[in-house]
């Protein structure tokens, strides 16, 4: 399983309180790439970049999923299924977005709605499977990137985070390396498939055509 999060405006983390009704916490778990927002991809390592492309969380949001907040498996805020139903999953053209009545509990008020109201807390993470993935190349100012595009996610958890990124606990740091390792390995089986090897291939070829055609129009 892997871990991404996001923060400040593209989070929207807010709590809502409907007159005679408990308070809720709405958000955004993960937004899908925007060209023309770079705030929208990850950056894996140097070179390497992820996108969460639109569609990813469709079937995910039909599974049973928590809402958990700093990933604290002892702070449950909500969950999608059973009789309860506390967190609502849906998605638009923006991305994941959820909504979760918690626990009127005094640790709740004081250590999640208080903050998240203040603003000490503004950003949401979530942790999923890949199940669908591609990878790909593009020039970027000049060299060549490495784009991992998550098409298909299943969804574990979703809720708010002190730290929108891998904080410096041991037990996070742990999370964050296994993560990358399974991604670097995920990325070397790619480079080692046909359909890279083909993708070279092809490029060669096209690099021969241009220097012959350079060639000729020099003569």
């Amino acid at each position: 399983m892997e871990r991404r999060s996001i923060s400040g405006a593209l989070a929207g983390l807010e709590i809502r309180a409907d007159e005679g009704k408990p308070a809720r916490i709405v958000g955004y778990g993960a937004v899908y790439y925007r060209a023309d927002d770079q705030g929208t991809e990850y950056k894996l390592w140097t070179d390497a970049f992820e996108r969460i492309m639109p569609g990813a969380f469709d079937a995910a949001v039909k599974g049973d999923v928590r809402s958990l907040f700093n990933h604290d498996p002892n702070i449950v805020l909500g969950r999608s299924s059973g009789d309860a139903a506390t967190l609502r999953l849906t998605v638009d053209s923006t991305g994941l977005r959820y909504d979760v009545e918690p626990p009127d509990t005094q640790l709740v008020r004081d250590q999640v709605l208080a903050p998240i109201r203040r603003g000490d807390v503004s950003g949401s993470s979530f942790m999923f499977r890949p199940v669908r993935v591609k990878w790909g190349e593009e020039d970027r100012d000049g060299r060549t990137v490495e784009i991992r595009e998550l098409h298909e996610v299943e969804l574990f958890e979703v809720g708010p985070v002190v730290f929108p990124a891998y904080s410096a606990t041991t037990s996070d740091v742990r999370a964050a390396r296994s993560d990358m390792d399974l991604v670097r390995a995920e990325n070397r089986a790619w480079r080692d498939s046909e359909e890279f090897a083909a993708r070279q291939r092809r490029e060669s070829e096209i690099a021969a055509s241009v220097r012959i055609a350079a060639i000729r129009t020099r003569l």
